[in-house]
């Protein structure tokens, strides 16, 4: 990856008002500098950090020709964190279009938007299947769409695999079983192929090779779309955008054999129509009244047409002015407090935590009381001051809580980060014993200062994570392992929920379990309603019912009630069969008596006279 980075000088003057540090910058000429060799450079995307060295008067910004490497960039350099000192470097890079930037120094002024101008927009936007990303809303588009600045969108589309593949790879998938389930993973292709057959004769003859698994290896056979780069994760499948796992082979254990063979399963088919998601970049032409798309590269483009997709997630999305550059609305203060918020602790602590900041103390902690239930849970949120900087950090909070009917209490630290972070909520339905499903950031290993530590990447997974209460570290913290494997919509298509024959009703559930919730649903059997609890199981690949006493439930899956009642009107039939059959022989028996009566009668008869 290859990038430039020009020292920034600035004279800032600094005012604390209401827990508000501002900056402001008089010296542009050398961010002036920067501009003009980026146009020489051919440099698409500027890279710079919202927390500069408090002090120094130096802001770096970096130059990229793309998207993805920028928000690459950006992964890597916030995920940085001292394991050692368990503390978070300080750092908040972002990035945003080169002539967004130029925009902002020029300090170019909205433009009067054409009457319809949005209406036109929308109209447009639908047509062509682009949406905004959740995130925007319209004044803050309004504002973009006036300076011609450039702003993600998304394109979703159902495509059919069976046209849209034209290569076939088998790729062999290796990990060391480290305890840290991130670190030690490696992909490799073995063989590409332009057919499906093909691939799957190397696929099957590559098991039939390493019967005892002597490579240590698991396989994958994707598909690849056509037009598109291919991008695996940490796992080696491939990225819904560009590819399609159709089958796994895992070396496990068996329970019906007793000794570890080959499970191959089946994943998807290329005749079942898949999902996909595009992110790409769009800026609204004033002249033309029109929305003109571009790729990572600034390069216009179809949404059909793009070649990677990578979602936006450093991206700046408002509108800029020289100052907020510099200071980029991060405010130490605003930032704790939305942490503190979305992980799920609410607006309470707000008043403390900013008396708490002023104060200036090396540490400090804020006591939480929520409610889950019947249970009351506790909470200590923990934040340290940064030995590098001025700023705060919400580095762990420790949770406790008594659940009902028990005598013991139970209890868990939980470490905060920039990535990887769980609710509030998530983490007491763990700490229950249920699994979340979240998508984790990969963990490398790297050596600093000669020391190995491990920081976060820009490769991401999703996995199970659920709490082993039979393994504990150095502080009695219940350590928490990564299941995966476990498909949750297909493993609840099995069972006879009637939420699932609603889409609405459908995600919602599939959302609340994947959050490790207990949720309620109706199960319908024989033609009678029940309403349940269910919780996701992916240790057992499975579910668990309750009722309302919390008391386990044993569900029959669609495909057993089916087989009953099809055993039932078989054996209905039989038992009719042999009713008739049983009444035709009483028939026939009367018959048979009734001649044998008028047969007697009539001998009887001859002897008389």
């Amino acid at each position: 990856m290859r990038y430039y980075s020009v020292i920034i000088s600035a004279l800032r003057h600094w005012r604390i008002n209401n827990l508000v540090m501002e900056m402001e910058a008089t010296n542009r000429r050398e961010i002036s500098q920067f501009l003009r060799l980026a146009e020489t450079e051919g440099w698409n995307w500027v890279v710079f950090d919202s927390y500069p060295a408090v002090g120094t008067g130096h802001m770096t910004f970096h130059g990229f020709e793309s998207a993805v490497q920028a928000d690459a960039f950006c992964n890597d350099g916030n995920t940085t964190f001292d394991l050692y000192e368990q503390d978070w470097k300080p750092a908040g890079y972002h990035y945003l279009p080169v002539d967004n930037l130029w925009a902002a120094i020029q300090d170019v002024k909205q433009a009067p938007i054409p009457n319809g101008a949005v209406t036109a927009l929308g109209e447009q936007m639908r047509r062509e299947g682009v949406q905004l990303l959740a995130d925007q809303h319209t004044e803050q588009l309004k504002l973009m769409l006036g300076q011609e600045l450039i702003f993600p969108v998304q394109w979703a589309n159902i495509i059919d695999p069976a046209t849209a593949a034209d290569r076939f790879h088998v790729v062999a998938h290796h990990h060391s079983g480290h305890q840290l389930y991130e670190i030690g993973h490696s992909t490799q292709i073995v063989d590409s192929f332009t057919g499906q057959s093909e691939a799957e004769q190397c696929f099957k003859g590559l098991i039939r090779q390493y019967t005892d698994n002597s490579d240590k290896n698991d396989y994958l056979l994707i598909a690849q779309y056509k037009g598109c780069e291919l991008q695996l994760n940490i796992e080696g499948w491939p990225e819904s955008f560009c590819g399609l796992t159709l089958q796994t082979a895992h070396y496990q254990y068996d329970t019906d054999v007793m000794e570890k063979v080959w499970h191959v399963q089946e994943i998807h088919r290329l005749d079942e129509p898949q999902n996909i998601r595009h992110f790409l970049y769009a800026r609204f032409d004033l002249a033309e009244n029109k929305l003109r798309l571009y790729d990572d590269r600034l390069q216009k483009v179809q949404p059909e047409d793009l070649k990677v997709s990578a979602y936006p997630g450093h991206f700046i999305n408002e509108q800029l002015t020289i100052k907020n550059v510099m200071i980029m609305n991060e405010k130490n203060y605003d930032y704790l407090k939305n942490q503190v918020k979305f992980l799920g602790f609410g607006e309470g602590l707000e008043k403390e935590l900013g008396e708490m900041i002023q104060a200036q103390q090396p540490a400090f902690q804020l006591e939480h009381q929520t409610k889950f239930g019947q249970d009351d849970v506790a909470s200590t949120l923990h934040f340290q001051k940064s030995k590098e900087s001025d700023l705060y950090f919400f580095n762990s909070f420790d949770m406790a809580y008594k659940p009902t009917g028990h005598d013991d209490r139970l209890q868990q630290t939980y470490y905060v980060g920039r990535e990887n972070n769980l609710t509030l909520k998530e983490h007491f339905n763990m700490l229950e014993g249920r699994a979340v499903f979240k998508e984790f950031n990969k963990l490398e290993q790297v050596e600093q200062d000669g020391k190995m530590r491990f920081k976060a990447t820009d490769e991401t997974y999703k996995a199970w994570t659920q709490l082993n209460f039979k393994q504990t570290d150095d502080n009695g913290n219940f350590l928490a392992r990564k299941l995966f494997g476990f498909d949750l919509e297909k493993t609840l298509a099995k069972y006879p929920v009637k939420e699932l024959e609603d889409n609405y009703d459908k995600s919602r559930l599939i959302a609340s379990l994947e959050k490790g919730n207990l949720q309620k649903a109706t199960l319908t059997e024989d033609g009678k309603e029940q309403k349940v609890l269910i919780a996701a199981n992916p240790i057992d690949k499975g579910l668990k019912f309750y009722d309302s006493n919390m008391q386990r439930l044993e569900v029959k899956q669609v495909q057993a009630q089916k087989q009953e009642l099809n055993e039932g009107l078989a054996q209905g039939e039989t038992n009719a069969i042999a009713k008739e059959n049983k009444k035709e022989a009483q028939k026939q028996d009367t018959a048979q008596e009734n001649k044998q009566s008028k047969a007697e009668k009539r001998r009887q008869s001859m002897k008389v006279s």
